[in-house]
């Protein structure tokens, strides 16, 4: 039995609602003009998205979005563009769900170091690349041994 486009727009349209309920939102499901459900297909203007820009020296350009999510997660997404390719991929629901910050920004400079040809590591693209992998690292670093710092003043007395 072939499933109508009415049936399968509904089933969709659940799928995608109920998605958005697993990462944490509320409401009502909201249907486009189309008839489509929209909760967070885009989550790139959400007022708690973050932007860090990575590089910016025409023909290279790129920039990280990430967010927590409701739910605690954290998702992330990125924009490359190079003389000769690139890609993007905005944040969504449908992005895959991090613990940390940190481990999100983490894996999206890898995703973008691999994406990277031989021809496009420049310098000042290897440069950004690693001071945004220090700035994660630092705070990973102070919040992992901020707690055994405590514990040993505590021991000693």
């Amino acid at each position: 039995m072939n499933e109508s486009f009415q049936e399968r727009k509904e089933r969709e349209n659940q799928k995608r609602y109920k998605k958005w309920l697993s990462c944490g939102f509320t409401g009502e499901i909201h249907i486009n003009d189309c008839g489509w459900c929209d909760n967070g297909l885009s989550l790139s203007d959400h007022e708690d998205a973050k932007r860090i820009d990575l590089f910016d020296k025409y023909p290279f350009r790129c920039h990280i979005e990430y967010m927590q999510l409701p739910n605690q997660k954290w998702i992330v997404g990125s924009w490359l563009d190079c003389p000769l390719h690139g890609y993007c991929h905005g944040i969504s629901v449908w992005s895959k769900q991090y613990d940390t910050e940190s481990e999100a920004i983490t894996s999206e400079l890898d995703r973008i170091e691999e994406a990277l040809e031989e021809k496009d590591r420049k310098k000042f693209v290897l440069q950004a690349i690693q001071t945004c992998r220090n700035q994660f690292k630092e705070a990973v670093f102070e919040m992992a041994f901020e707690p055994m710092a405590q514990f040993e003043q505590v021991a000693l007395f």
